[in-house]
């Protein structure tokens, strides 16, 4: 907001919310850099978003307009993990954008926003883990499904005794002999 960016042009999807809401605080509108001789900026959700502005950007950089594109992504610690819409934004927007925006030849420029860089890791944490707690204290019969995502084991899981059952990729989380994994058998859960 330093560069008191007027207009922004979005594809809506929750991997950006927190974009549109700091330029809601900001009056940065909706909505031009070849009218108004400043950068225009795009800002949308991760992979349907990015990949609906990849001709967009082509144009923009056929046209030697200078143009900001912000994409949502998966957070940095799950790409590549099968991560909700997780897919290579960079390796598609290479070739059709470059660093500066207005340069001698002004063209299209991609920065990407993991969801772990707009919404600080301790705040989601702190929420998440409060909310789960409530839950598993009030739950009957509580278990616990980690699928690819999984990444640490978490002690207080370990402590708590709740069955697991593990996908493929996460049965690594839990000792093999431990009495309360469960592999190869989610579907019971």
């Amino acid at each position: 907001m330093a560069h008191r960016i007027p207009y922004l042009f979005d594809l809506f999807g929750g991997h950006i919310s927190a974009l549109l809401v700091a330029c809601d605080k900001h009056t940065t509108r909706d909505a031009v850099s070849r009218l108004s001789d400043k950068i225009g900026v795009c800002v949308v959700t991760t992979r349907p978003g990015l990949i609906n502005t990849i001709t967009t950007i082509k144009n923009t950089q056929m046209a030697e307009s200078p143009l900001l594109l912000l994409g949502g992504c998966a957070a940095n610690l799950s790409k590549g993990r099968g991560a909700l819409q997780d897919i290579d934004h960079m390796s598609l927007f290479k070739s059709i954008s470059i660093f500066i925006a207005q340069s001698r030849t002004p063209e299209p420029v991609f920065v990407e926003f993991p969801i772990d860089v707009l919404y600080p890791f301790h705040l989601v944490e702190c929420e998440v883990v409060e909310k789960a707690a409530e839950l598993v204290r009030s739950a009957k019969t509580p278990v616990c499904l980690l699928g690819n995502q999984s990444i640490l084991p978490s002690k207080n899981r370990q402590s708590m005794g709740i069955p697991r059952f593990l996908g493929s990729m996460s049965r690594g989380l839990v000792g093999r002999n431990n009495p309360i994994r469960f592999h190869h058998c989610r579907k019971e859960a």
